[in-house]
């Protein structure tokens, strides 16, 4: 997944509790995929790689998702389904 920051837009949980499956892991990027599509992608960061993640996020610089955490929900469209929310919620915390 490399994405460019013109088209990318970054959620960041408010949660700030320091075990694994902490929410603020947890980010919600919205972006346009290789065919022009409107994509959204749940990454639960590396916690190690979070202050580079939010740092190239917001640069003019392309960069590869899976390069700092993993994908562990994605789709399409402008609006993530309700019920994707909840598992969110339930499965990682997310606020």
């Amino acid at each position: 997944m490399l994405f460019s920051r013109k088209n990318l837009s970054v959620k960041i949980s408010n949660a700030d509790e320091p075990h694994d499956n902490c929410p603020s892991r947890l980010y919600l990027v919205r972006s346009k995929d290789h065919t022009g599509q409107n994509a959204y992608y749940f990454m639960l960061l590396d916690r190690e790689k979070i202050s580079e993640f939010k740092q190239v996020a917001l640069s003019s610089e392309s960069f590869d998702l899976k390069d700092y955490g993993d994908i562990v929900a994605s789709g399409y469209g402008d609006t993530v389904p309700e019920s994707l929310r909840i598992r969110m919620r339930v499965e990682h915390g997310w606020a």
